[in-house]
């Protein structure tokens, strides 16, 4: 857990947590990917993204406890894919949107480390 302490007041105080199955980072029972059912998340490496899913509640070693997704396709099946495994049979909508980002970030930075894209060019200014 990590605590940020909000300064000034207004900024407000807020709690990280970097469990993995918690898609949002917060750290909060809600978010938590060790205390619910449902889990899926990203695994993001140099050149590959990895979806996983929670097999299920009751899997003897954590080891196990994973079923995981290599997700070697272009962006728009990679999309499908994910979307299917987050809402597919009513799991998770709420965090649906979240891990899309994610995956859309993850996937283009593999890209870029592979050399099939370039970063691009940072505008600076007005000109």
């Amino acid at each position: 857990v990590q605590r940020r302490n909000g300064r000034p007041r207004r900024s407000g105080a807020i709690a990280l947590s970097s469990e993995r199955g918690n898609v949002l980072n917060k750290h909060s029972f809600s978010q938590s990917g060790l205390a619910n059912k449902e889990v899926f998340g990203l695994d993001e490496d140099a050149k590959t993204v990895t979806l996983y899913v929670k097999k299920s509640a009751n899997v003897k070693s954590p080891r196990n406890e994973f079923e995981e997704i290599p997700l070697e396709v272009d962006m728009k099946e990679g999309l499908v894919l994910v979307k299917s495994k987050s809402s597919g049979l009513y799991k998770r909508r709420d965090l649906e949107r979240a891990l899309l980002a994610r995956f859309a970030l993850a996937q283009r930075a593999a890209l870029v480390q592979k050399g099939e894209r370039s970063k691009g060019v940072q505008k600076l200014g007005r000109k």
